[in-house]
């Protein structure tokens, strides 16, 4: 039957639970809720303000480093490069490491932390001319 043909109060009834959303939940699921969305939110804004690697950045800006490694280190952009192809990407490195020459060490700054502010570095290790480990540490003091 058409809505046309109907009472007007039984149009009322039937428009009012068409448009009607009754959404209740027990406590538990609100607070599972509360936390899944907080959870959505805290993600995506993490994402949205890590700082991706950009080679221009990482030579002209050496004080922010620290923000880009954690790109660098979780995508590994750097294994199996050669020492020219890190050049080309991190320029030059700040030094190299004194017990083995196939290491580069970049500093990084420092991390914006209320506890522990040591500098740290980034070490890439080379074998055979090729990058196979990369890793952060706190920096020497020399």
């Amino acid at each position: 039957m058409p809505l046309t043909e109907i009472a007007p109060k039984q149009k009322d009834k039937i428009s009012k639970k068409l448009f009607q959303f009754n959404f209740h939940l027990k406590q538990n699921d609100q607070i599972g809720l509360i936390f899944f969305i907080a959870f959505i939110i805290s993600t995506s804004l993490i994402w949205y303000f890590d700082q991706r690697f950009d080679s221009e950045t990482w030579k002209t800006q050496p004080l922010s480093r620290y923000e880009m490694v954690d790109d660098i280190l979780y995508k590994d952009l750097f294994l199996d490069n050669t020492k020219e192809e890190i050049t080309d990407k991190l320029g030059g490195p700040d030094e190299y490491h004194t017990k083995n020459k196939d290491a580069f060490i970049y500093y990084l700054g420092h991390e914006p932390r209320f506890s522990n502010q040591e500098l740290m570095e980034f070490i890439l290790i080379f074998k055979d001319g090729k990058v196979i480990k990369m890793d952060m540490q706190p920096r020497l003091q020399k």
